[in-house]
């Protein structure tokens, strides 16, 4: 990614894309301050705020955090594309704005990355699932479900490979979140490039896919994050007591097409 500034070593870059979340940004704010890290930047990609997520975001003092607003929505991936023009770190992430980063997962992702020094990123995994009051989920909820089985196929892939491999991003059984629980190299980053907007709200797949098509992702299985399922969750919705997204369809056949084209 060609604009890219020089990285700063030793400093992890965390891109936060919000649009009016002033229920759940604060909390997730301090999830990521308290992380313990020497060297932490926060960028908060404002996609067009009103009201008082935008004075939240506005009143912070802290040198950590570079606020980056757009005039109008254009949706989480324009969001996070801007953060990215501003990304100084060696290591980069991106969280959403409603979940809560577990604490030390940033430092256990970081000295991974030390150890392999190969690899391109880390994934870790989702740690509890809780609902908008911050309170773990009912398990009877049927986010535990897809939750489950894309532990299992996770698990699974890791102890066969060693790696998840770029079929479990495609076929239905993507980690909930797996850009909120990947941390990046900042030369991964410049290789996968922008995410694709096209593709909201399954873009995560798509860039977690890309990046597994340069180098298998290893699979570190420890807990970085709490995800937090309510009414606003862009990625799905409860109907009927059973998950749905109105794309599902079209954009599972868009990242199939997207994904034969990338590998034949």
């Amino acid at each position: 990614m060609g604009n890219l500034r020089a990285s700063v070593p030793g400093l992890v870059t965390v891109i936060i894309p919000f649009f009016n979340r002033e229920r759940f940004l604060a909390q997730t704010l301090q999830s990521v301050l308290g992380q313990g890290v020497p060297k932490l930047q926060i960028i908060l990609a404002d996609d067009g705020s009103t009201g008082r997520c935008c004075s939240l975001a506005q009143s912070l003092r802290d040198r950590r955090i570079l606020l980056v607003r757009s005039r109008k929505r254009r949706g989480k991936p324009h969001a996070v594309n801007q953060g990215m023009r501003f990304a100084l770190g060696e290591w980069v992430t991106f969280f959403d704005s409603d979940d809560l980063m577990l604490p030390g997962s940033l430092q256990s992702r970081m000295d991974f990355l030390k150890r392999r020094p190969e690899a391109l990123a880390v994934m870790g995994r989702v740690g509890w699932l809780i609902n908008e009051s911050g309170r773990p989920l009912s398990r009877s909820h049927p986010v535990h479900a897809e939750f489950q089985s894309s532990l299992k196929a996770s698990r699974r892939l890791a102890r066969r490979f060693g790696s998840l491999v770029p079929e479990i991003f495609v076929y239905g059984r993507c980690p909930l979140s797996p850009l909120s629980v990947t941390l990046f190299r900042r030369d991964a980053v410049r290789q996968v490039g922008r995410l694709d907007e096209r593709l909201a709200p399954w873009e995560d797949r798509d860039y977690l896919m890309r990046l597994a098509l340069l180098q298998p992702v290893p699979f570190l299985d420890l807990p970085v994050m709490c995800y937090r399922v309510h009414r606003g969750n862009a990625s799905f919705q409860v109907v009927n007591g059973r998950q749905f997204h109105p794309k599902a369809g079209l954009l599972e056949k868009r990242l199939k097409a997207k994904y034969t084209e990338l590998s034949g």
